[in-house]
């Protein structure tokens, strides 16, 4: 009876020991099974999915297989076609030579350097078009300029240019016989000015200024178109200085002269708007005769006027003098150290109609 209870005592523990570890065989299983299942749920969430899987490159990775790092490195550093010089229109006429002088281009040295900049064919995208814009406004600017210079030019063409020079001079002409004779080859125009430096001579008494028009050939001498005979004023004091103005043709021979200081009336027309002699020489000499009262104040006063005439007379023995002679509209003017002494109208010296 003991043996049989030991027994059934030793198959109960065994039945109990068999059952422990069939549930804890069947816990662990139950529990790797919900890691595995927890795990393939996280690999296959829609948010990884769409991730890793984006909707338009799904054929490009089909179609095209992955490329090795280093391939996609050589195709990010392969260079790019190389810049070439190119013909952009109007940059020949932004560097023509023709168009700017010497002194002028010295000026423009940074901006001959910039063409090989303006030509690459990798400049800016508005390049080309900002050339041809500039070209248009720089040939118009050209043309402005050309045609000032034109203006300023007007009254000499291009072959009379060394034909007609723009001043002439009498330093290095000879004298013959006293004389000094001066070509004027294409005659004198508005405003233009003859300048006469020298100093008087009192020997001589006397010098003149004369003008000459070019001489036909059925002419034995040229017009004479202006002479101006200049009398210096003599040792004695009754001896009055004056100028004389005249004109002379072969036809007509002398015109009626011109004197200065003239004893007429003040009011006489005038030249351009200036006195045909001075006011101040003639003024003095009136008051100085409208003062008499008898011969013998006549006398005095005759003597004290020519004084008067002979301290404002502009040209003096021995004093150096600055005279011009200018052209007016309407006549020839003589200025002597910078004050206006006489003027003289203009005369017909050959009849148009005979040549």
């Amino acid at each position: 009876m003991k043996s049989l209870k030991i027994a059934l005592s030793m198959f109960k523990m065994k039945k109990w020991s068999g059952g422990v570890v069939i549930i804890a065989l069947a816990i662990i299983l139950v529990f790797s099974y919900s890691l595995m299942g927890t795990r393939t749920q996280k690999k296959q969430s829609s948010y990884d999915f769409f991730r890793n899987h984006p909707a338009g490159d799904s054929h490009l990775k089909d179609n095209h297989p992955a490329k090795s790092p280093q391939l996609e490195l050589k195709k990010a550093t392969k260079p790019s076609k190389k810049p070439h010089y190119i013909n952009v229109e109007g940059l020949s006429d932004l560097y023509a030579q023709n168009n700017i002088s010497k002194d002028e281009s010295n000026a423009l040295v940074v901006w001959f350097q910039m063409r090989l900049l303006l030509s690459r064919s990798d400049a800016l995208p508005e390049t080309n078009q900002g050339i041809r814009e500039a070209s248009i406004a720089w040939k118009d600017l050209l043309s402005k300029i050309k045609e000032n210079k034109a203006a300023q030019l007007s009254n000499i063409n291009k072959t009379e240019d060394k034909n007609c020079p723009y001043s002439v001079s009498t330093i290095d002409l000879t004298k013959s016989s006293g004389e000094t004779i001066l070509d004027i080859p294409c005659g004198l125009a508005e405003d233009s000015s003859i300048s006469v430096l020298g100093i008087p001579d009192g020997h001589s008494r006397s010098f003149q200024i004369e003008f000459l028009g070019s001489q036909l050939p059925v002419e034995s001498n040229p017009p004479i178109i202006l002479q101006y005979n200049v009398s210096l004023p003599g040792d004695n004091m009754t001896e009055e200085p004056f100028v004389v103005q005249n004109t002379w043709t072969q036809e007509h021979g002398w015109g009626k002269e011109e004197r200065c200081p003239s004893h007429r009336s003040v009011n006489i027309p005038k030249v351009d708007g200036l006195v045909l002699c001075n006011e101040k020489v003639v003024r003095s000499t009136m008051e100085e005769n409208g003062n008499a009262s008898s011969v013998g104040d006549v006398s005095a006063n005759v003597s004290q006027g020519i004084a008067h005439e002979r301290a404002n007379f502009p040209f003096v023995e021995g004093n150096a003098v600055t005279a011009t002679l200018w052209v007016g509209l309407e006549g020839f003017h003589m200025t002597v150290n910078g004050r206006h002494e006489t003027s003289f109208v203009y005369r017909e010296v050959r009849n148009l109609n005979h040549g």
